[in-house]
């Protein structure tokens, strides 16, 4: 079993530079055997895969966000092996073995898991982290010409999916949002959505702590 976990990323000389930093030093410095992170990037004159960064020509920009994903799962599908993708964004903090071990507990399609939202008649898993099957990518790739670009990236995927007949399954996920506590903290859990609106520094030292429990427990 082959599990990929793809960053959404962006080269801003910021704070997203900077999670990415953090992403590195903290949750990805653990190797996994059969777990490989991918950081990728929108803009560039050529899609490409260079160590663990992957280039693509699809703008930058959040009304770009689906055309970005598509053209990484396509590359990804043409140039990979792998059994299941889980799509993550920076101020995120992943355990890869935790991860692993759910993974293993699946089957190996029709799945479409994650901290699940519903915007009208569409349930749809929270772009923050989403797990997919490859059976599930390929679909999307397939018909990606009927991707709703309108709509927010994991909300478009999820109507997108809703037409494989696949009713998408939660999976735990912890969301911290104003300053850590370690009430929240529970080391059986893989996912963490770290988001402080009005100081994304403050991600940065969550993801740290959080890194420090882990290792520490």
């Amino acid at each position: 079993m082959k599990i990929l976990v793809l960053v959404l990323s962006f080269k801003d000389s910021g704070i997203y530079e900077k999670l990415e930093s953090t992403a590195r030093e903290t949750w990805n410095k653990d190797e996994v055997d059969n777990v490989e992170t991918i950081f990728y990037y929108g803009g560039h004159s050529q899609n490409e895969l260079i160590d663990d960064r992957l280039y693509l020509t699809s703008p930058e920009g959040l009304s770009n966000l689906g055309h970005k994903v598509i053209s990484a799962f396509e590359f990804l599908l043409k140039n990979m092996d792998f059994d299941f993708i889980f799509k993550m964004n920076l101020s995120s903090y992943l355990n890869k073995t935790l991860l692993k071990e759910i993974c293993s507990s699946m089957e190996q399609k029709n799945i479409y898991s994650g901290f699940l939202g519903d915007f009208g008649d569409t349930v749809f898993a929270s772009g923050a982290g989403t797990l997919l099957s490859k059976d599930v990518v390929q679909f999307i790739v397939e018909n990606k010409n009927d991707w709703q670009h309108n709509y927010m990236e994991d909300v478009s995927m999820g109507m997108l999916i809703k037409k494989k007949n696949i009713t998408p399954t939660a999976i735990p996920r912890v969301s911290i949002v104003n300053g850590i506590n370690r009430e929240q903290i529970n080391t059986k859990c893989f996912h963490y959505r770290c988001k402080n609106e009005n100081n994304r520094d403050l991600d940065i030292l969550i993801m740290k702590e959080l890194h420090n429990i882990y290792g520490n427990k």
